[in-house]
């Protein structure tokens, strides 16, 4: 092949030595303008990461991007050139900035957030048309406001219990936390998204919600990596034959929880609150593509957040016996009858005094 490329310089006229030369000027001009020039030169950062976005798609790659981050934070400070074109920050004040409905908002990335989508169809998630997004953020409110939550109270309650009679089973033995909270909030969420329990919490394998998994580990390198949906191994194929079935058995759902209604079922949750929305300024409803990717988003952001979330407060609590000793006689006071679940309304009038 080189051979032949020389040959072809050479019959054209070309001296060799004045391409590579050429070829070298255009490499240091990209890296001086990377480095120097470009409108990101400022923030700090890994050299590798100025130069290709495929720095951060090794890590993720990897599934080591959020340790890799962290990292880089550690190194770098709160704001770093994660990519040619891409800061990560890590700082409070930027939070309002990037997640604000502003005026001037910070549009969503599209060659991340496109890799999300199962059916072809954006969620609230994923889509960068404002338009669209306040339409969705419509449709959403009555069931993800308070009072659309507190409706599934009694729902969550059991679900809570059952989580509650796994750690206290393990008196023995010590208790794995991390996988049985994720299990409790894939439980609430999967009632919630679909009126389906996945049902982790007993232990045994649901094939949806090992499909949903799978298919967010990867989809975001679907959309940073594009020729990463042909290839034919490994996580990649397992990801793409996870969605057609993600699709057909949110399809189901959707159509079981329909059919219910005409049924005059009362059961609640963000399902039925999606299937009956109306948005009144458009006069639209949701489409069942739109259904699908926005209760499984749901179940996905709802599971990760909620989890890591408690899990932080139960180990904070743990390494503050003092702090836990107040706050079990605190919860005690207010609810006494540990046969009675404690109910949201009686627990937000609690006043801590520690």
């Amino acid at each position: 092949m080189l051979d032949r490329v020389v040959r072809t310089v050479l019959l054209h006229g070309l001296d060799p030595w004045v391409l590579a030369s050429t070829a070298l000027l255009n490499i240091v001009l990209f890296i001086l303008y990377r480095c120097y020039f470009h409108p990101l030169a400022k923030y700090p950062g890994p050299f590798l990461a100025k130069m290709s976005e495929n720095y951060m798609i090794y890590f993720a790659m990897c599934e080591r991007n959020t340790q890799a981050r962290h990292e880089l934070h550690q190194k770098f400070g709160p704001i770093v050139r994660v990519g040619p074109n891409e800061l990560s920050f890590c700082d409070e004040a930027s939070i309002k900035d990037i997640y604000g409905q502003s005026t001037n908002p910070c549009l969503k990335a599209p060659q991340f957030y496109r890799g999300f989508t199962m059916t072809g169809t954006d969620s609230v998630f994923s889509t960068r048309d404002r338009v669209l997004h306040a339409r969705m953020r419509r449709l959403l409110a009555n069931g993800l406001s308070q009072n659309g939550v507190l409706q599934f109270e009694a729902e969550i309650a059991l679900i809570v219990q059952r989580y509650l009679d796994r750690i206290q089973k393990s008196t023995s033995q010590p208790v794995e936390f991390h996988d049985l909270t994720h299990s409790l909030f894939v439980d609430i969420t999967s009632t919630l998204a679909f009126a389906q329990n996945f049902d982790t919490l007993s232990g045994k394998h649901n094939q949806g919600a090992a499909d949903i998994d799978l298919w967010f580990q990867v989809c975001p390198l679907f959309g940073l990596f594009p020729l990463s949906k042909y290839f034919p191994f490994g996580l990649f194929r397992a990801a793409q034959n996870a969605r057609p079935k993600i699709v057909e058995a949110t399809q189901s759902w959707i159509n079981q929880l329909r059919d219910r209604i005409q049924s005059g079922t009362a059961e609640n949750g963000l399902l039925r609150s999606m299937i009956q929305a109306r948005d009144t300024e458009t006069n639209t409803v949701f489409s069942d593509a739109e259904l699908s990717e926005n209760a499984v988003i749901f179940v996905l952001a709802g599971t990760g957040t909620s989890a890591t979330t408690l899990l932080y407060l139960i180990y904070e609590i743990g390494i503050r016996p003092e702090m836990q000793r107040h706050l079990e006689r605190e919860i005690r006071e207010a609810f006494p009858d540990r046969n009675v679940m404690p109910d949201y309304n009686t627990a937000m009038k609690l006043v801590s005094s520690f």
